[in-house]
This record gives C-alpha cells, structure tokens and sequence, in this order.
C-alpha cells in the first residue's frame, strides 16, 4: 500500500462519477467511494490547483459527496494546512455508505492525518484535473 491519497474512477454517467478514495499513512488504509456532479469535480480540482502557500500558513478543503445518513454513497473531505515554507499537513475524512444495522442507521468514518509537500500537490492536482476532464488517470498524493 502507497503511503498517501489515491483516487480511483469506479463508474459514470451523463450526470455522475462514483471516486474511490483510499488514504493510508503506511500502517492504515481507509477506502471510501463518493457520487460527485461532473462539474462539481473540475471546480473542486481547479480550485486545487490554484491553491498556493504564497500567504504563509494557508488553508484549503477539498469536500465531495456530503456527510450524513440522508446522501447516497459516502462522503471525503481532504483539509490541507501549510505548517512550513513547501510542507503541508493534510487530514483527510472520510464515512462510508450508511447501512441498515437492527434499528439503526449506521456508517463507518474514519480521520487520518499524513505530511505531504507543495511539488507533490501540485502533481497531484493536475492529475485530478485531468480525472475531471475524463482522461484515465489514477491521482495519487505522496505522503512522505
């Protein structure tokens, strides 16, 4: 298992993209898969893109599909943090579909955090960006 976050298109349509997200930090591995609108897909890669640490200390979300048991499939939420000059935190969340358990309404959810740099984001948002426009590419950010 790569340390890091990869990206992975399932299936589509007109509409839709079903994404697995695997995230692992070398010990751990959390798979979730996320409906995402097309369009909602290459704003949220373009928006990665542009993301700089040029201000110092800055912040940025990466939010797809939605949290809760109301939404179809699950939801992953990726928070990048520049903690120094090119060195980035990033702490990604991720809950799974939710399932009917006896009475209840249930889904798994996971936090983890990994360390990253500025050159391997930006490798890793023009591979998103090329996801976005449909080319068969499989983003990966490298967690060092």
């Amino acid at each position: 298992m790569r340390r890091g976050v990869e990206v992975e298109r399932v299936w589509g349509d007109g509409d839709l993209v079903e994404l697995e997200w695997r995230v692992s930090d070398g010990t751990s591995l959390v798979v979730n898969r996320v409906y995402v609108g097309h369009e909602q897909l290459v704003e949220a890669a373009e928006a990665l893109a542009r993301f700089d640490d040029s201000a110092g200390g800055a912040e940025f979300e990466l939010a797809l599909g939605k949290f809760g048991p109301e939404f179809a499939n699950g939801a992953f939420c990726a928070h990048f943090r520049y903690f120094a000059p090119g060195r980035l935190l990033v702490t990604c969340r991720q809950e799974s579909e939710f399932t009917e358990i006896g009475a209840a309404r249930l889904a798994s959810s996971a936090t983890t955090h990994l360390r990253s740099e500025r050159a391997l984001l930006q490798r890793f948002a023009m591979e998103l960006r090329a996801l976005a426009a449909g080319m068969d590419v499989e983003p990966w950010l490298e967690a060092i």
